[in-house]
């Protein structure tokens, strides 16, 4: 009984996990997009 009651949990977690990865996956993409940008209006400045 304990055994299977243990899994549950770990199954949960597991899950709650991988959403979480998903979702902070997308926040360090955004990040990045946003350190994209920067460079190329840096790039386009120094182009002007």
């Amino acid at each position: 009984m304990r055994v299977t009651k243990t899994l549950e949990i770990l199954k949960n977690l597991y899950k709650n996990l991988k959403k979480n990865i998903k979702k902070a996956k997308l926040i360090f993409f955004d990040q990045k997009h946003i350190l994209i940008k920067i460079d190329l209006q840096k790039m386009i400045r120094k182009i002007e």
